[in-house]
Order: structure tokens, then sequence, then C-alpha cells
């Protein structure tokens, strides 16, 4: 049960992070009114931001809380969701508060990413089932690039980027209550 759980949240944790992948280049080029090229450099900030997530959320895991790797999931992925509000609340201000925001949003996004796919599913597979735990979970997980492809094509194309990043902050919002769902089981079981 607990993969699966973990499958279900790095599903949309995927369609969160491969829609901000995908899209924000094209955003920041409508938004702004930037050149393709330097739009595409103001989207790399979720990406660069993002790495220092992973680090941090694996020191917060192991220094913090212990190895209880389900707490740093939780704060982060409530951090995600307060960033992705933030992102469609003020992000078409300017490019310099979408930038910062992206990044951010990469930052809390990709650390609990990297726990759920990475240690946790070796935390909760254990040393014989650690294989079929990271393929159950990460094959849940792609199912959300196409999913968000579909639906994010969809939006840009009959409605406005408001909507898309209404829709992205109400995902980081499922995401959120999957994390407070997944971490109160996690304490039950003793486990990720």
């Amino acid at each position: 049960i607990t993969v699966f759980w973990m499958g279900c949240l790095y599903f949309v944790l995927k369609f969160l992070r491969y829609a901000l992948e995908s899209w924000s280049p094209l955003v920041v080029e409508q938004t702004f009114g930037l050149a393709p090229h330097y739009a595409g450099y103001v989207a790399t900030c979720f990406d660069w931001v993002g790495f220092l997530g992973v680090l941090i959320a694996g020191w917060v895991s192991d220094h913090v809380f212990h190895g209880r790797r389900h707490q740093t999931v939780m704060w982060m992925t409530a951090g995600m969701l307060a960033c992705f509000g933030l992102l469609s609340l003020f992000g078409s201000i300017s490019v310099g508060v979408f930038s910062v925001l992206l990044g951010l949003c990469g930052m809390m996004l990709m650390g609990p990413d990297s726990l759920i796919c990475g240690i946790g599913a070796i935390d909760v597979g254990g040393r014989k089932q650690a294989l079929a735990a990271a393929g159950l979970i990460n094959g849940m997980g792609s199912i959300g690039p196409i999913c968000q492809e579909e639906i994010i094509g969809w939006l840009m194309s009959s409605r406005d980027t408001k909507h898309v990043f209404i829709l992205l902050t109400l995902c980081a919002g499922l995401a959120w209550m999957g994390a407070i769902s997944l971490s109160r089981y996690c304490a039950k079981q003793g486990k990720l």
C-alpha cells in the first residue's frame, strides 16, 4: 500500500514537474514578450534551483528528521503548494518575480521527487524488493508527464496562462494532501 501511495504522489509531482519544464518557456515568451531563447534561459531557473532542493531534502531528511523521509516530503510539499500559489498570484508581475518563484517551485518540488523515487523506494522495498518498488513508483509517476501534455496543451490553446497556473496550484494542493496521508500512514507503519 505504501508503494501505491508513493506512486500516486509521484504521478502528481511528475505532472507538475514536466508541466513547468515543458511550458515555462512559452509562458515567459507570451507573458513578458521575451525572445524564445531568453525565455528558455529564464525557464532554467526551475532546474537550477530545483537541484538545490534535492540537496536540501537529503540533508533535512537525514539531519533534522533522522531518516523519517515522509516528514521532509510532507513539509516540502507544503512549501511547494505555497510557491505554486504565489506563482499563480504574482508570477505575471515581472520576469524577475516569475524567475524567483519558478526556482522556488523547483526547489520544493524536486526535493520530494528525489526522495520518493530514490531512497524512499529502497526504504519501502527493502533489500529484496527495492527494484520492484522503484519500478512501480516510477511507472506510476511516468504517466503524469503524458497527462500534463494533453491537459496543459488544451488549456494553453483554449484558455489563458492564468488557468494553467490555477490548475497547477490545485495539483500542488492535491500533492500536499497526498503527502499528508502518506506521512500519517508511514508514521504508523514505521517506513519511509
